[in-house]
């Protein structure tokens, strides 16, 4: 399913969304045991990440591929991946008015985790 949605969206050119749909895939691949095309997946989608907008929520996406580089033996690359989550997400913390800062970093699930990872 999520290969059609991938070759869907490489079709009609709704680039916005290959980052998270690789992303979603690496990690379905991973659940699965196919760790080599889960990290394939996985490079994908940090590769559509650096030259794409993504449409899906950013710090979701190098969650994902830092888990599923993590468990496909990739740790380096899960180590940078993770990093560049985290200073994604420490610099837009830091132009947030200071009401909003806490609830960006602590509250937010997938924030927290991140900023949470390989610490």
């Amino acid at each position: 399913m999520l290969g059609e949605a991938i070759a869907y969206a490489e079709a009609v050119g709704m680039r916005g969304h290959l980052a998270g749909l690789h992303a979603a895939h690496a990690h379905t691949l991973l659940e699965c045991g196919k760790t080599a095309l889960a990290a394939e997946a996985a490079h994908r989608a940090l590769d559509y990440l650096q030259s794409h907008a993504s449409l899906i929520y950013r710090p979701l996406i190098w969650l994902r591929c830092a888990k599923v580089l993590r468990g496909a033996g990739e740790l380096e690359a899960a180590r940078a991946c993770g990093s560049d989550g985290r200073r994604w997400i420490e610099r837009l913390a830091g132009s947030l008015p200071d009401e909003f800062r806490s609830s960006f970093l602590v509250r937010n699930p997938i924030n927290r985790e991140l900023l949470g990872l390989d610490r």
